[in-house]
Formats: C-alpha cells, sequence, structure tokens
C-alpha cells in the first residue's frame, strides 16, 4: 500500500469518527414554551395561596362565633335583670336571636377535613411544579446570556431562562398564613385547569439550538442515561408532561376538562389537587349582631310568638299560626313598641348596659361597660351573678308571699304595700333597690335608678287577655309563673 493510499484511507476513518461522535451526542428536545411556563407557573403561584386562604377562613369564622357568644351573653345578662313583666319580654328576644344568629360551629367543623385535605393537594402540586420548573431553569447552557442551550423558553423563543431566580413567579416562596387570599378561581375552575389545554405554542426554542436533554427520550443517539433505554412515556411535572418513547418530542395532555375519559389517571397530582379544591366548601356565614336585631325579626319569629303567649298570655294549649298569628303581631307590636322604639328601649339599652364590677367578682366601685367588653369568661361571671340574683329574688318572694304559689289556681297578690317612689329613691346599688320591692334601670341618671315597679293598665290587659279561665292544674299554674323568673338561667 502507498502512502497515499493508507493517508487517504485514515481520513475516511477520521470523518467517520468524527460523524458518529456527533450523531452519539445527539440534540436533545425541545425547552418547553413560553406560554406552557407561564400557565404552570400561575398555577402553582395561585395553589400557593390555599394554606393562607384556609386559614384566614377558619379565623373568620371563628372570631364570628366569638361575637355570637359575646351578643348572647350580653343578651342574656341583660334579661336576668329583669323582673316581672319586662322578665317575661326578654324571653322572645332570645329565641329570636338564636334563631336569627344561629350557631355557626358544626359546619364549621365539618369543613376543616376537606379544607386541610384541599390545602395538602394544593401544596403538593404547587411544590411539584414549582420545583420542576426550578430544576429545568436550572439546566442551561453555562455562561449563555439566555440566547443557546436551556431547557424552558423565556419571552422570546430565541432565549432560554438562565435559572430559577429568573423563572416569574412560581408559588416561592408562599405568602404567610396570616395574610386574607381569595379562594384559587383563575387558574382552576369545576372542569379542570382552564390554562393547560397541552398545546405547544410558536414561543419554543427549537430542539436543534436548545439541547434539553431531560426533555428527550431519545435512546439511539444519545438520552439523558447515555446509550441505555429510557422506560417509555416518562413523566414530569405531575403527569403533565409526556416524555414519550424514544422521541425527542415531548407531548402535554390537555387538562381543562378532567371528566373526560382517562383524563385523571394521566395526571394524578392535578387530578388530587382538583377534586380536593371542589370538595371543599368553606363556611360562609356572614356578620350577625346583637344591634342588628329589629322588631320585624321578633315578629316573624315562631319561637318568640310561642314564648310570648305562654309568658304573656299564660296559654298552655298548642300554638295554632293560623287563628293567632294576626293577633300575636299586634300585641308584640304593642309591647316592644313601634320599630324606632323598639331600638332605643330595648336594642340600645341591651348594648349600652352597664354593671357593677362586683357583678365580674372585681374589686372597686366602678362599672363595666358591656358594649366594650369581650371577655367571654367575664361575661360569663356576670351572667352566673345576675342569674343567682334572679334566683334569689324568687326565692324571697316565695317566701313572703309576694310571688308565684304553685298550690294557688291564679297570682297571689302582694301581701304588703308596694313601695313609693319615695321608697325607692333612696336605693343607689341594684340589689337593695331590688330587695326593697322596686325595679333599678342601670341606664337612668342619679337619683332616677331606682323606682316602683308599677305595671301599666295595657300592660296588664295584654298579660291578662287569653287567661280569663281559671287554671285549675297545680304544675301548670308553677311552670306559667315561676319560668319567666328563672328563665335566663334555665336556657343558659
Amino acid at each position: 500500500m502507498t502512502k497515499g493510499t493508507l493517508a487517504y484511507g485514515l481520513a475516511w476513518m477520521a470523518v467517520a469518527l468524527i460523524v458518529t461522535s456527533t450523531r452519539c451526542r445527539g440534540s436533545g428536545g425541545a425547552a418547553l414554551a413560553h406560554e406552557q411556563v407561564k400557565a404552570l407557573c400561575e398555577l402553582s403561584e395561585e395553589l400557593s395561596d390555599y394554606p393562607a386562604f384556609f386559614a384566614h377562613n377558619i379565623r373568620e369564622q371563628l372570631s364570628h362565633q366569638q361575637n355570637l357568644l359575646q351578643d348572647e351573653l350580653k343578651l342574656r345578662i341583660y334579661a336576668a335583670q329583669q323582673t316581672g313583666r319586662k322578665a317575661k319580654l326578654a324571653a322572645p328576644l332570645l329565641a329570636t336571636y338564636t334563631a336569627k344568629c344561629a350557631n355557626n360551629a358544626p359546619t364549621l367543623l365539618e369543613t376543616l377535613k376537606p379544607g386541610a385535605e384541599a390545602v395538602a393537594a394544593a401544596a403538593y402540586l404547587a411544590g411539584t411544579i414549582g420545583e420542576a420548573l426550578g430544576y429545568l431553569a436550572d439546566i442551561h447552557q453555562s455562561g449563555s446570556s439566555g440566547a443557546n442551550a436551556g431547557c424552558l423558553t423565556a419571552s422570546t423563543a430565541a432565549n432560554v431562562i438562565t435559572g430559577r431566580t429568573k423563572l416569574p413567579k412560581c408559588g416561592t416562596p408562599a405568602p404567610q398564613a396570616a395574610q386574607p387570599r381569595s379562594r384559587p378561581s383563575k387558574t382552576i375552575d369545576n372542569k379542570g385547569f382552564p390554562n393547560l389545554d397541552g398545546t405547544t405554542t410558536t414561543t419554543q426554542k427549537a430542539a436543534g439550538t436548545a439541547k434539553c436533554i431531560p426533555l428527550s427520550s431519545h435512546q439511539t443517539t444519545h438520552s439523558i442515561l447515555e446509550d441505555q433505554t429510557v422506560t417509555a412515556n416518562a413523566k414530569m411535572i405531575g403527569g403533565y408532561i409526556d416524555l414519550g418513547s424514544n422521541t425527542q418530542t415531548y407531548t402535554m395532555t390537555d387538562i381543562r376538562d378532567l371528566s373526560a375519559p382517562g383524563t385523571k389517571m394521566k395526571v394524578p397530582a392535578f387530578a388530587a389537587a382538583f377534586d380536593k379544591h371542589n370538595a371543599y366548601k368553606p363556611a360562609t356565614t356572614g356578620p350577625c349582631t346583637l344591634d342588628s336585631l329589629v322588631l320585624s325579626d321578633v315578629i316573624g319569629s315562631t319561637e318568640a310568638k310561642k314564648l310570648y303567649r305562654t309568658l304573656l298570655l299564660n296559654k298552655t294549649e298548642k300554638y295554632n299560626p293560623e287563628a293567632e298569628e294576626t293577633e300575636l303581631s299586634r300585641l308584640i307590636t304593642t309591647a316592644y313598641g313601634d320599630a324606632e322604639g323598639f331600638k332605643t328601649t330595648w336594642i340600645e339599652r341591651i348594648v349600652k348596659n352597664k354593671v357593677p364590677k362586683e357583678a365580674a367578682g372585681e374589686e372597686g366601685s366602678g362599672q363595666i361597660e358591656l358594649e366594650n367588653e369581650d371577655d367571654i369568661d367575664k361575661l360569663r361571671r356576670i351572667l352566673n351573678y345576675y342569674s343567682a340574683q334572679a334566683i334569689k329574688r324568687e326565692l324571697m318572694a316565695a317566701a313572703t308571699g309576694t310571688g308565684s304559689n304553685p298550690a294557688c289556681t291564679s297570682e297571689a297578690k302582694p301581701s304588703k304595700k308596694a313601695p313609693t317612689k319615695e321608697d325607692c329613691k333612696e336605693h343607689t346599688e341594684q340589689v337593695p333597690c331590688e330587695a326593697k320591692g322596686c325595679k333599678f334601670d342601670n341606664t337612668k341618671k342619679e337619683g332616677e335608678k331606682c323606682f316602683p315597679d308599677h305595671e301599666t293598665k295595657e300592660a296588664a290587659n295584654q298579660e291578662g287577655k287569653g287567661s280569663k279561665t281559671t287554671n285549675t292544674s297545680t304544675s301548670n299554674s308553677f311552670v306559667i309563673h315561676k319560668a319567666p323568673l328563672l328563665l335566663a338561667f334555665l336556657l343558659f
């Protein structure tokens, strides 16, 4: 063989080796399109709000429940302070308030488990998306400004994202739980994920320049496992990206509608977040305060009407709405006054009620303004104090013959002369005032807080109506006449 022939042969061998080497390195896959990167990051960002949204909802509902309890205790305290006819009229207000401002705790408890599950599923998917995109963002050509190889397309197809710090908002860091957040709704709905249609857009760096091997399962040239076969249909980002089988081209699943047959099985992380999100129904009870109570609420309350007819009309037979509705509505309006009178005579006095510190077990001669009191335990102590006073008044009245007597068929008359205005005026504290047989109203000015408890003719007529027939049942008489005085305590 001549030297020329040998040189010629070696040259061709070199060319063959170069070609083979180039083919073995392969070109990798195309970068993930910019629109997909943006949609996935927006989803991760919104799902990252879930813990804060859930915590805010629970905090809001617990605060609502606390306010309900505070207002109910204040209403019960006022009821326990009253005597005679006014004590009887306080009971329908209690019934009206508890019906209008219903306890929402059972509903709130029912939301805790599905809410926690929604938070967990959302956090898992948000983390899956964020970490996968962060990894792909970091896979870019060293020293490149973005115009060379990489795995995530930037806002223009000519460039790639150079590192996770250059990603658009992608769920990290998650907002603090104390920050109010809305329920995710832009990137997830009741059908699926509206922005993830699985279609590759034109804003994408092609495989030839992107060279993204992590997004390729090509084996005949050079895969992510060098010359070893990659498992067919390997998945990324919770199943959204399918690397296919022995190809440089990946595909994405259309998850705008997860009800399509077989779709949920392809994207389990997305399916779990979707299912838990739609299963969670947050508690949505709005505010309901004591000062929002109006006369029409009382008139419209069946329980209030039942209590009124029992306590004020001494009726024990079953309530007949059709026959009694109109008359009861008229009597209730007469008893509580018109809408404005109801607000000033009842609601404002209840809201602005004041009690001596003694009622809360505190030392000193000052007063506690219940309007500004939010300590539940203190309000309970005050209620216990006035409930005990109500029982004491009843027992004293029974012992002296000035109260109701269960052995009689009608109300017993006082055995001693009713106190005069002058008798009452000298007392400035509630307990001595009421012990004298007077009525105490802490909202009145000094010198007028203690006054005779004489019912008006109209009040007497209202209570007497419907009870003209003598009740000969000892037990019924006991319940009818005793119940108003103990109601605030027994209903608690």
